[in-house]
């Protein structure tokens, strides 16, 4: 569900992913399928690495250490927001 409501997909298969699959395509099916079964498996690939690593992190580093991250990364997304917001506020004036 992530991946067919970001915006990143659509953009990717919009401007790059499509073309190049639709010139795949034009070669053989079977690039076509090669194509997009990597593709696929690239980013099925990366999450369930991404996700391994961060299981094997928790595991090894200090409890109090992984609080203190999440609050560092929790004023990063505020101040992100605020930012955001007051950048779309002053536009509105």
């Amino acid at each position: 569900m992530t991946n067919i409501l970001s915006p990143h997909t659509w953009l990717f298969w919009i401007v790059v992913g499509g073309p190049l699959l639709v010139a795949a395509l034009h070669r053989s099916v079977g690039l076509g399928v090669v194509f997009v079964a990597g593709i696929y498996a690239a980013l099925v690939g990366t999450k369930c690495a991404l996700t391994c690593a961060v299981a094997l992190a928790r595991t090894r580093v200090d409890q109090h250490a992984l609080e203190r991250a999440a609050r560092a990364s929790g004023l990063l997304l505020l101040l992100a927001g605020v930012y955001l917001l007051a950048q779309g506020v002053s536009q509105l004036a």
